[in-house]
């Protein structure tokens, strides 16, 4: 019976030392081992997940504020240059209100030859207001071309009392043809002559405002 116990313990000692030993998975270190090959990389193999996804909130927060600046940045150079559009249209505007008014020598050739036909008999006032130099010398121009078409002119340049702005055509009735013809021929070279009905005028007369 000993035999047989030594027999038996003696096999089960040779099993156990015949027996592989369990193999375990050794422990996988994520950590970066040469960050000098990829130096952006900040051994975020190391990071657990929560470190991962508050350090993406944060990249996230630094690029919409990126963005954000970004679009002001934009919208404030699109607001400037309409603002630069804008003033450069009002410099036009104020360089165009500046310059004297003058009838260039195409039009004074134009108003001449449409007027010399026919001139009437009854003269014509050309006048302007108290003060204004540039409507006083725009006023002559125009009672310079009715002179050389042969138009009788009683010139009051710098002596109204009358106040406005652009070229009035004053008649004392709308059925005037004087008046039709003046209006008429000066809308060819592109001076307008806005019509206005006084019945105490005694005759058509031109009056030159202010610009």
């Amino acid at each position: 019976m000993k035999f047989t116990m030594f027999m038996t313990a003696l096999i089960f000692l040779g099993c156990s030392l015949n027996q592989s030993p369990v193999q375990t998975s050794p422990k996988m270190n994520y950590k970066s081992t040469d960050n000098s090959q990829n130096p952006t990389t900040n051994n975020y193999y190391n990071w657990n997940p929560e470190e991962l996804r508050s350090e993406l909130k944060k990249r996230d927060a630094v690029l919409i504020k990126q963005d954000s600046a970004i679009k002001w940045l934009q919208d404030s150079l699109n607001t400037s240059k309409d603002a630069v559009a804008n003033l450069s249209i009002k410099l036009i505007g104020l360089e165009k209100k500046v310059q004297p008014r003058i009838i260039s020598a195409e039009q004074r050739r134009l108003l001449i030859g449409l007027l010399r036909t026919n001139p009437p008999q009854d003269s014509i006032g050309v006048s302007s207001p108290l003060g204004s130099g540039e409507a006083a010398n725009y006023a002559s121009q125009i009672a310079s071309i009715l002179k050389m078409a042969g138009w009788n002119v009683d010139e009051g340049m710098g002596r109204s009392i009358i106040t406005g702005t652009g070229i009035s055509l004053i008649v004392p009735n709308k059925d005037n043809l004087n008046a039709s013809r003046l209006q008429y021929t000066f809308a060819q070279a592109s001076i307008p002559l806005r019509a206005e009905v006084i019945p105490s005028m005694s005759r058509v007369q031109i009056f030159v405002g202010d610009k």
